[in-house]
């Protein structure tokens, strides 16, 4: 007997979301650690800071060019003093970078998992042994990311103290420099958590469809309104895993909260589950 409307409903498959609440916790972890340089920056940096001003205040030739070179300054050694205790605080960037991608892992597989399985009736084989090498490089680039946030904080900083002593800014106009790159950190923290955990998600989607012999997907946005026009125009689209569009799968574009929908229809020999 031909199956009909009760074998479509069956077959309909699940929606599984961009994994928000792993980026938000993400963003969390490294917005601490951002809020920890600041702490410090304003500990130990400011001081020091007041201290040369003062010092240079008193010397300042006429011309600011003809400001000797200070060599181990007050402001160079509150930058250490700042690296030391922030180190304290997060010895290791590695331990971050291993959850989340293990946290992002977890959501995926289970996401696929379910689509699957409401549609062919059966979970997929769940060894994955050939996933793990893009799993370490995901959390070795990660890593690199992490660290990279007070590395150039600091860079950054130091940076900012010797031109401002050089223009004669005043501490408060320092600390007011100090509190806009706090702000463009955070910015900067915020980046890093969206895009990767987006890029881990659509590049763990896309082995894993290919791995189950799926060559097509539906593009799924997160239906808000801070979805670029381009990928709106995308919504429901079918797409071929071996012809990316023009800036890439679901979840490669920078800040891309879309996601790919099996066509696992199209692979079983059925009718594809939208329009190519």
């Amino acid at each position: 007997m031909p199956r009909r409307r009760i074998d479509r409903r069956r077959r309909r498959v699940p929606v599984v979301h961009y994994p928000i609440r792993l980026e938000e916790q993400y963003r969390r972890r490294l917005l601490e650690r951002v809020a920890t340089l600041h702490e410090l920056a304003e500990q130990f940096l400011l001081p020091a800071y007041e201290m040369e001003f003062a010092e240079l205040d008193r010397l300042r030739p006429r011309r600011s060019d003809d400001i000797p070179g200070r060599g181990d300054d007050p402001t160079d050694r509150s930058i250490g003093d700042i690296r030391v205790k922030y180190l304290e605080r997060h010895p290791a960037d590695e331990p971050l970078a291993d959850e989340v991608g293990g946290l992002v892992d977890g959501y995926n597989r289970r996401g696929v998992q379910r689509q699957f399985e409401a549609v062919v009736g059966v979970q997929p084989v769940t060894s994955e042994a050939w996933l793990q090498n893009e799993l370490s490089l995901f959390r070795r680039q990660n890593a690199k990311l992490i660290k990279s946030i007070p590395d150039q904080y600091l860079e950054e900083v130091g940076r900012l103290a010797d031109q401002a002593l050089q223009q004669g800014k005043t501490p408060r106009e320092f600390a007011e420099l100090l509190r806009k790159r706090y702000s463009v950190t955070q910015n900067r923290a915020r980046l890093i958590a969206r895009d990767q955990v987006a890029k881990l998600n659509g590049q763990l989607t896309q082995l894993r469809h290919e791995e189950m012999g799926v060559t097509h997907y539906t593009w799924r946005t997160s239906k808000d309104e801070r979805v670029r026009s381009l990928h709106r125009d995308r919504e429901g689209k079918r797409f071929s895993w071996q012809k990316p569009p023009s800036d890439g799968h679901p979840g490669v574009p920078i800040q891309c909260r879309c996601t790919a929908e099996p066509d696992i229809e199209g692979m079983l020999g059925n009718e594809p589950s939208s329009p190519p």
